[in-house]
């Protein structure tokens, strides 16, 4: 077993509070591996509290625990230990950075490539999801696998591999997704809530994203957007803009597919790269970052403005 996870393991295991943190606009892994460890902890007799800047997603409100997240950085500050899940940079934990800030001590259990290194302890696996790591994190404390941790992982796992589909999927994950099913994670449901349900808002606003959609670069790239008019007039929200770029990237003959739409005062740009493509240094021009098939940035100014800035990094970044 890694040195470091052992490490982590064992200044939890002697810690008196422990604070596991979610990353900003949580999505499965992150609450997935978070959910589970601290389920574990629990099981270990540890004083946990969740963190998230963000609230949960209702579409993940299923998983054991989830409710139990705050937006309290004073009920994180009572911790000795924070660990940030699937953050791959500070800024990651969005206001709960001031965790690392007031010298808490922090481990991160992270699997981005983009991943430079912060905190006491730092495990970067490289796997195709945090969830991976978090099973030998889980093994390190001596922890059971029960039903409920069980699925939390399985979803932090098909969330972020895109089923089982992305780069990255080696036999070690599919061996653990077995462990899950094996202790009684419901992936029937699960798969059914995350890829088989849409609202009637989250519908529209894909039916809108699809209807945007253009072509660039000889038909290798593909940019769909979506306004504040058009998301407040279908009624949705930041939530059910979840998946829709991946429509973008799945049309034949595209390499690139981007998604622009409105959050917090200003554009956020969603990129997934197909085949031999690879946008993570498209996501790093624009402020952002992430895997080589799935990253996401920041764009700025009119939505013609960013469709050009978006435009500009894929071209510098040479991804096409």
């Amino acid at each position: 077993m890694n040195q470091t996870i052992r490490e982590m393991a064992q200044g939890l295991l002697m810690a008196k509070g422990i604070t596991v943190v979610a990353h900003i606009a949580p999505d499965g892994d992150t609450l997935g591996a978070s959910c589970a460890l601290a389920l574990a902890l629990e099981q270990l007799h540890k004083p946990v509290v969740r963190y998230c800047a963000d609230r949960v997603p209702e579409r993940l409100a299923f998983l054991p625990g989830a409710d139990a997240f705050t937006q309290s950085l004073e009920a994180a500050m009572a911790s000795d230990w924070v660990v940030a899940v699937d953050c791959a940079a500070p800024d990651r934990m969005g206001a709960g950075r001031a965790l690392l800030d007031a010298g808490k001590r922090v481990m991160v259990l992270d699997h981005h490539g983009s991943n430079r290194g912060f905190g006491d302890l730092c495990y970067v696996s490289g796997a195709s999801s945090a969830s991976e790591p978090t099973f030998d994190l889980l093994e390190a404390l001596g922890a059971d696998l029960d039903a409920q941790m069980a699925d939390c992982l399985y979803t932090g796992m098909v969330t972020d591999t895109g089923r089982f589909g992305f780069p990255g999927v080696t036999g070690q994950t599919l061996r653990r997704a077995a462990q899950t099913l094996e202790a009684g994670a419901h992936y029937v449901q699960i798969c059914r809530s995350q890829f088989q349900r849409r609202s009637l808002a989250a519908t529209k606003l894909l039916g809108a994203a699809i209807s945007s959609m253009e072509l660039h670069f000889d038909g290798k790239m593909a940019l769909m957007s979506v306004t504040p008019e058009i998301m407040a007039g279908c009624g949705g929200s930041l939530e059910d803009m979840e998946g829709i770029v991946n429509y973008a990237s799945e049309v034949i003959g595209v390499e690139i597919g981007a998604m622009i739409y409105p959050a917090s005062g200003r554009w956020k740009v969603s990129l997934r790269a197909a085949n031999t493509a690879r946008v993570d240094m498209v996501a790093d021009l624009l402020g952002g970052g992430g895997h080589a098939k799935a990253a996401g940035g920041r764009a700025h100014g009119t939505l013609d403005e960013a469709k050009r800035q978006v435009l500009e990094a894929v071209e510098e970044a040479k991804a096409l």
